[in-house]
Order: C-alpha cells, then structure tokens, then sequence
C-alpha cells in the first residue's frame, strides 16, 4: 500500500467515525464533520512531512525554508 493510500484510508476512516458520532449525538451535520475529518487527515500528513524535513536541523532552518 502506497503512502497516498494509507492517507485516503485514514481520511475514510476519519468520515465514517464522524458520521458514527454526529448520528449518535443526534447532530444532523454530518457534512460538516465529514469535511473536519478531510482537513484533519491533510493536517496530519503536513505535520509529519514537516517533522522529517527537521531531522537532523536543530535550528530547524530545512522546515523555514521549506516555506
């Protein structure tokens, strides 16, 4: 499985505990956490990117000028 695939796993699987927690709370929004679960699975994937940019540059100068 590629990385891109394990991403869309993890943002499916993100959708459907959305929808799972927003039916049970009686929400009627599920859209809207569907899109929150989407931004969250980006987020992750940006945060690790940018943690390997910095091993091995304490001054974390790779993650500036990856900017």
């Amino acid at each position: 499985m590629s990385q891109a695939d394990r991403w869309r796993e993890l943002a499916q699987q993100l959708r459907v505990d959305s929808i799972r927690c927003s039916t049970e709370a009686g929400s009627g929004h599920p859209t809207s956490s569907m899109s929150a679960a989407d931004l969250m699975a980006e987020l992750e994937k940006m945060k690790r990117a940018a943690a390997k940019l910095c091993i091995g540059s304490p001054d974390n100068t790779a993650l500036r000028n990856a900017s």
